[in-house]
């Protein structure tokens, strides 16, 4: 069952590929959000009604054959089923999933602060996962009907997995610059616009990264499918509880790397952790019942890959902090860093840069600096809309920024009370490191904080504002 499980989940992935690549790269360019929704609509509609005309073109007497044929392939199987290990194989898939999806989110932060959270970079990236899936569970499919001890197999997958998690935390650190390597090379070889060079460099170093772990994922499905299919008859029980406990796994997965793993301790420690999680699956599976579904070479085989995996952990742990922005542009800037915070939304730096002005960047890209052009801007965006309102007692600012802003409105002897509505934490948690910016404008008596969404902010709250103005 392992086989057929595992070449419908690949082709099923396969398609999820398709629809990536053919949505950011061809439908909404040319036909935009709502026709390009209206046209998946209708894809699916098409799709469902072609299941249901092939459905009544099966006949009895055919899919009795088929239920023949694969009752004599699951009798002539290494593998026999067994109850405990179905058990043990549910609860590492959903292991499994959480791990997977976690890497998927912490991975997508790490490559935005490099590549820019452009419109083509996640599902650049989205691909790459997919197409790691697909071709690691197409290939396991192919040979996991032969093999007698599955649990072995799906454990020492696990572990390896671990293992190149870790790799691709320490690797992660050389992006930036491999990165800018690809992309400037690119653009001088091929003299190509700086939109293309970007994009297939984007896709070079996330098939880099992402592909081989991703192969390993795809590999897992089609092995626990096989470990928790007790017959033909129940392919659909096995299939189902399978999928349904990997994506349990993976709902959990994401919610626990974007408001847990990432806020909490940062990219960089979130890789050690997931590939812990993943280690921990593999040595459950390969030591579990004393010893019973795995041999001494593979006890030891994990052991070696757990040593490996521990040391680059280490590695990881203790490397300077970076800063990183995108297109690699810190390597001719060298900037210094006050301050890194990496939150639910986005990732904050504050640096000084090489003529001494403070630099505010989200997720890699520069939002503001103390430039005297920058200044001026945002001090102009704090006085004037207060210069043209007749009554600017309540006045609301949308992002802190630099703050600068926020502390020209606070200047104004005009304004009675400001509301500051931030959507990061990080940012005011930053501010402790730039009080002389705006001479402590947090700490002002004026000054109320709000920790939220700017435009669900204004659309829940009942209070009224003569002025709203933003920074940056």
């Amino acid at each position: 069952m392992g086989k057929y499980a595992g070449f419908f989940y690949s082709i099923n992935t396969v398609g999820a590929l398709a629809g990536t690549l053919l949505s950011a790269f061809f439908l909404l360019p040319t036909f935009g959000l709502f026709l390009t929704t209206k046209i998946g609509v209708v894809l699916n509609i098409l799709i469902g009604v072609s299941a249901i005309i092939a459905i009544k073109s099966f006949t009895l007497d055919g899919l009795s054959n088929r239920k023949e044929e694969s009752m004599q392939q699951q009798k002539d199987s290494l593998y026999q089923y067994e109850e405990g290990s179905s058990r043990m194989a549910l609860l590492a898939i959903f292991f499994s999933g959480l791990a997977a999806l976690a890497l998927e989110v912490i991975l997508t932060r790490v490559l935005t602060l490099s590549f820019s959270a452009t419109v083509y970079s996640f599902p650049i990236m989205l691909s790459c996962f997919l197409f790691g899936i697909f071709f690691g569970s197409n290939i396991v499919s192919r040979t996991i009907d032969s093999r007698r001890n599955v649990v072995e197999y799906f454990g020492i997958i696990e572990v390896l997995i671990a293992f190149s998690v870790m790799l691709v935390g320490l690797l992660s650190y050389l992006v930036p610059s491999i990165f800018g390597k690809f992309l400037w090379l690119i653009i001088g070889l091929f003299q190509n616009s700086f939109s293309i060079s970007s994009v297939v460099s984007k896709f070079i170093v996330s098939g880099l990264l992402i592909t081989f772990p991703a192969i390993l994922f795809g590999a897992t499905f089609p092995i626990a499918v096989k470990i928790c299919t007790p017959n033909a008859e129940a392919a659909g029980y096995g299939t189902g509880h399978v999928y349904a406990a990997n994506t349990a796994g993976s709902i959990f997965g994401s919610l626990l790397a974007g408001f847990i793993l990432i806020p909490i301790f940062g990219s960089r420690i979130s890789f050690i952790i997931i590939s812990g999680i993943f280690l921990t699956v593999g040595v459950y599976l390969l030591f579990a019942q004393n010893c019973k579904y795995s041999s001494s070479k593979a006890r030891q085989t994990a052991v070696n890959l757990g040593v490996a995996t521990f040391a680059i952990g280490i590695c990881i742990f203790f490397l300077p902090r970076q800063t990183v922005m995108n297109y690699n542009l810190q390597s001719t800037t060298q900037p210094e860093l006050i301050y890194h915070g990496e939150g639910t939304a986005h990732s904050i730096d504050i640096v000084r840069g090489q003529s001494k002005n403070i630099i505010m960047m989200v997720d890699g890209n520069i939002e503001a600096d103390t430039s005297y052009v920058q200044r001026r801007h945002f001090i102009l965006k704090g006085h004037l809309p207060i210069m043209l309102a007749p009554t600017p007692d309540e006045v609301a600012v949308v992002g802190l920024g630099l703050g600068i802003t926020l502390a020209a409105t606070e200047k104004n002897p005009k304004s009675k009370s400001i509301s500051l509505i931030e959507l990061n934490s990080q940012m005011v948690e930053a501010h402790q490191y730039i009080k002389n910016i705006t001479d402590g404008i947090l700490e002002k008596q004026k000054i109320s904080l709000r920790i939220d969404d700017g435009r669900n902010f204004f659309s829940m709250t009942d209070q009224k504002f003569d002025i709203i103005t933003a920074d940056p």
